[in-house]
């Protein structure tokens, strides 16, 4: 049996032509789809969906009756652990103490050394504890320039390339908390319920889909504060790297060291819907209904949304600028998207996933079209919601915006 979880042209036909009896994927990606012979659809379009729950997706389409569960659970043999634990003690590591893991894979993009070695220095400073820095041998050299840099080779290990599989398991095991981006080791940790600091950068990489899944964590970043079409693959530019500051990271350590609170799956798909929802309000070119919309942006304002006004024309983004509205929105927020491509253009940039057409009566076909063609440079397609019910007593827009998610996709599957 071959359960393809990231699928691939290279090991579709891989496996097709090595004759595996049992091949699960994902029957959306049509290209592949008679490489496969128990397809099932993962629905990766649907901003909700962590990468646990479409790799159960994938098993629980074609075995109905399987019991799966959403605790990701990692194990380490006596023998491993204690010859970790020799290890350390051999080198002088404290009982307590904090792995930074600076590297990443290819999908997301590094903090950068500099700023891991202002962070280990405020970390030295601050605390009494040790600092492991790991990775592959590939990182030997860039974690030691942190450490001798830092002045803090007393306090640091650098165990990078001189950790088996089961080694590097047993170190995150027992570590107090562990600093990264998303990547194998944050993961690893997520899965031994250690508390996380999750670095996330980039408007691609979101944490409903690659956050630290069911262990205390912080997710650390301000994507929205970056102008530019996201590409973690090519940009080189430091934009969304420098909007993470240094008491940004060490503040979310200082608040998991004294608080590392477990959240529910529920509770934690709100938060991170929270840090990765970038909503566009449409305004509608006539009949602006200032009290209406003043109430909406209230809200948006006071539970901390992330948004945009998209106006139609410069006449109306004046009147707004000069009405009570002004003090609710910042007039850099407000993008006038006069034509289909200034529509296209600019969702791409804002990284928006919802359109919400909530004060506009904007055509259901034309936001097909502009979410279509939006796609191909966000990771999800923003969704398309209006609704003109009042929030029902004690729901958040939050709430309702995850709950017009769900019905999207339910609705498009």
């Amino acid at each position: 049996m071959v359960i393809h979880c990231y699928f691939e042209p290279y090991y579709a036909y891989l496996t097709l032509c090595a004759g595996v009896p049992i091949r699960i994927g994902d029957s959306q990606k049509i290209g592949l789809r008679p490489t496969i012979n128990f397809p099932s659809p993962m629905n990766v379009m649907n901003l909700l969906n962590h990468e646990v729950d479409l790799n159960i997706s994938l098993l629980k389409y074609n075995y109905s009756d399987l019991k799966t569960s959403q605790k990701l659970t990692l194990y380490t043999s006596e023998s491993d652990d204690k010859t970790m634990r020799d290890r350390l003690d051999s080198l002088g590591c404290a009982s307590s103490y904090i792995i930074i893991h600076p590297s990443t894979g290819r999908g997301n993009r590094e903090w950068g050394e500099q700023r891991y070695l202002l962070l280990l220095r405020k970390i030295i400073k601050e605390l009494d504890t040790t600092v492991v820095f790991t990775g592959s041998t590939q990182d030997i050299e860039k974690n030691d320039r942190i450490i001798n840099l830092a002045g803090s080779t007393e306090n640091c290990l650098n165990l990078a390339g001189k950790t088996s599989v089961k080694q590097l398991k047993s170190l995150i095991k027992n570590a107090e908390l562990v600093i990264g981006t998303d990547t194998g080791p944050t993961h690893m940790a997520a899965a031994f319920s250690r508390p996380v600091v999750s670095i996330s950068p980039t408007k691609y990489v979101k944490p409903l889909r690659w956050g630290p899944f069911q262990s205390p964590h912080a997710i650390v970043g301000n994507p929205q504060n970056c102008s530019l079409v996201c590409n973690p693959h090519q940009c080189q530019l430091p934009d969304c790297l420098d909007f993470i500051s240094i008491n940004d990271v060490f503040s979310k350590i200082m608040l998991l060291r004294e608080n590392p609170t477990l959240l529910s799956i529920d509770e934690q798909c709100l938060k991170w819907l929270h840090h990765s929802l970038r909503v566009a309000i449409v305004i509608p070119a006539y009949n602006l209904d200032h009290k209406r919309i003043e109430r909406y942006l209230s809200q948006l304002n006071e539970e901390g949304i992330t948004y945009t006004l998209f106006v139609p024309n410069n006449t109306i983004k004046t009147e707004l600028i000069h009405s009570d509205i002004k003090q609710l929105v910042d007039k850099d927020s407000i993008f006038i998207v006069s034509d289909f491509m200034k529509w296209v253009t600019t969702i791409q940039a804002m990284d928006i996933n919802v359109i919400d057409s909530s004060l506009s009566k904007k055509r259901v076909l034309f936001l097909k079209f502009v979410s279509l063609l939006s796609a191909p440079k966000l990771s999800v397609p923003p969704i398309y919601i209006s609704y003109n019910n009042l929030l029902e007593p004690g729901q958040t827009l939050l709430k309702k915006y995850k709950d017009q998610i769900e019905q999207f996709w339910s609705k498009d599957s």
